[in-house]
Order: C-alpha cells, then sequence, then structure tokens
C-alpha cells in the first residue's frame, strides 16, 4: 500500500526527506485503512523508514487484532529528487517530468536512477517474500517506488510515465493485493473515502 497523506503545506517534492508526518486527514485515512484491513490476514508489514509511512504502518497495526509487528527495510523508501527535494514544487515537476527522468536517469543534482530505486524496490520484495512464504505481508511503501515494482513484476521497461503510476492510480492510502501464484494479480482492493 502507498502511505497516507502527509502534511505539506506547500505541496514541494518531499521524495525521502525525513519529516512529512501524516497531516490529520492522513490519520483519518489510515484508519479507514486499518479497519478495511482488520479482517484481513496480515501476519507482517514493512514499512519504509519515512515518517508518514510508519505512523501509517502504526496506525493500521494497532486497528488490526492480530497487531501484526511493523519492521522497517530502507530499500523500499522513496526515490531521492536530489536537489529538488523540499524546493520544487510538485505542479512543477509533474509540468516538466520528461525533463527530471532525464536528470534522474543521468544520476545529475543528486537523484537517483529509477533502475536503482526498481532494483532495491524489487531486491526487498523478493527477499521478504522469500523469507516469509507462507506468511501475508502488507508493504507500506510509496507510489514511485510501487510503479517500478510493478512495472518490472510485469516485465515493462521504465518510463517518465512509470512514476506518474500510470496506468495503476496509486493514489494516497491505496491498498493493493499482489499474488504471484497461481497467476500473477496486481489490483486495487481499496482506496479510503477521506
Amino acid at each position: 500500500m502507498r502511505h497516507a497523506e502527509p502534511h505539506n503545506p506547500q505541496q514541494v517534492v518531499y521524495g525521502d526527506l525525513p519529516g512529512f508526518p501524516l497531516s490529520e486527514r492522513g490519520q483519518a485515512q489510515a484508519r479507514e485503512v486499518g479497519q478495511f484491513l482488520s479482517n484481513t490476514q496480515i501476519d507482517l508489514i514493512i514499512s519504509s523508514p519515512l515518517e508518514r509511512t510508519h505512523q501509517t504502518a502504526d496506525i493500521i497495526t494497532g486497528l488490526h487484532p492480530n497487531r501484526p509487528p511493523v519492521v522497517t527495510n530502507r530499500d523500499i523508501r522513496d526515490i531521492n529528487f536530489g536537489i529538488y527535494q523540499g524546493q520544487l514544487k510538485i505542479a512543477e515537476k509533474d509540468r516538466d517530468r520528461g525533463r527530471y527522468w532525464q536528470e534522474q536517469l543521468d544520476e545529475a543534482n543528486g537523484f537517483t536512477s529509477p533502475l536503482k530505486v526498481r532494483d532495491r524496490m524489487v531486491a526487498a520484495f523478493e527477499s521478504a517474500i522469500k523469507q516469509h512464504p507462507d506468511k501475508s505481508i502488507l508493504f507500506v511503501s510509496h507510489a514511485g517506488v510501487m510503479a517500478f515494482l510493478f512495472e518490472s513484476m510485469q516485465g515493462r521497461d521504465l518510463s517518465p510515465d512509470s512514476i506518474r503510476q500510470v496506468p495503476y492510480g496509486i493514489g494516497l492510502a491505496s491498498v493493493w493485493r499482489v499474488q504471484l501464484e497461481p497467476s500473477m494479480i496486481i489490483e486495487k482492493i481499496f482506496t479510503p473515502s477521506s
């Protein structure tokens, strides 16, 4: 799942910057997800180390009857947007996506390559599945890295559209089911109303 809404009144690109805790709306979204998942088997929650993901995971585990443990995995953290983190407005990034995509590929201005981000997300996912083969795991991560994982699982190359979460629509606090066998399924199963 993607984390719930962070407090970001300036609407800046935050990437993997620390801070950006959940807003009041984000807390309500996380509670809504927790209620939705309360009847779902969850044995383990793996969270990005960023505050917004941990807060989302903590709210969900607090509402779940099994109280699944929350563990942190740095490899599912958000994309590093280099010198633009905390400075660039989200709307501006979206308008000039091609330029920023090329900077990411070139690892210019402190960006992390999307290929490296994809590879670390895939490795974290595969490692968790291998370590916990019979467990139901909830990952709490970020839209861009989730899109990269989904693209990789389906054998697609990354593109500027991958980071836009096309065609997935990975909205705030959206919950996704990923099934590997007997056939692969990637589907959104819940989006909070708040």
